[in-house]
């Protein structure tokens, strides 16, 4: 196991794990960061330039949604409401430790319609959404069969990356149990576009 807190060691932990051409399951905080589409990054940057997503920006940036590869993507979706009011936070690439910036409806819409279009053109990526969770602070992100990464983000954020096999597979089956109670491919996968879309209308309309 291996243990990161440097925003230049987590910015390489990122770009090893998110660019390595295996299947990936994930369970994150907010909204997955690699659909958020490039208008979004370069406008939430150039708004904070203090943030310590500069460090990150080309980790995500090259990692690719593979046409081959199967990317499970376990995320929280707020409500119309949460979003109105200002509550849910942006994860990345705003990376700060103590101010947090939040999504606009107009910003959490865009994000939501890049989703939307990645699984329209993408047959084997996966939008498995979960209850927001204010509280939560643990995201996990799972090279399948082998390495698996647990990121705290409350003070002190660090990363903890493991790859003995055994623990690997836990973590990989603990995401897919989650995502297979929820459901996620044929008749869900549907369901699921359709839940976003009506999120998307909520608030271009607020």
């Amino acid at each position: 196991m291996n243990i990161y807190e440097s925003a230049e060691d987590v910015s390489k932990c990122f770009h090893r794990i998110l660019n390595t051409h295996v299947n990936h399951i994930q369970k994150g905080l907010s909204l997955p960061p690699a659909a958020m589409p490039e208008e979004l990054i370069t406008e939430f940057l150039n708004n904070n330039p203090d943030s310590l997503g500069v460090n990150l920006r080309t980790s995500y940036q090259l990692s690719t949604v593979f046409d081959d590869l199967r990317n499970v993507d376990i995320c929280p979706l707020a409500t119309a409401e949460e979003v109105i009011a200002g509550h849910v936070p942006v994860i990345f690439p705003v990376v700060r430790q103590q101010t947090a910036v939040y999504y606009t409806p107009r910003s959490y819409a865009k994000h939501l319609q890049n989703i939307i279009r990645i699984m329209d053109t993408h047959a084997d990526y996966f939008f498995v959404p979960i209850q927001y969770d204010p509280d939560d602070n643990i995201c996990i992100i799972v090279n399948e069969g082998s390495e698996a990464m647990l990121i705290r983000t409350a003070l002190p954020s660090m990363i903890f990356d493991f790859n003995h096999p055994q623990i690997v597979q836990n973590f990989q089956e603990y995401l897919y149990k989650i995502a297979n109670e929820i459901g996620y491919s044929d008749i869900n996968r549907k369901k699921i576009r359709a839940q976003l879309k009506e999120l998307i209308n909520v608030l271009e309309k607020a």
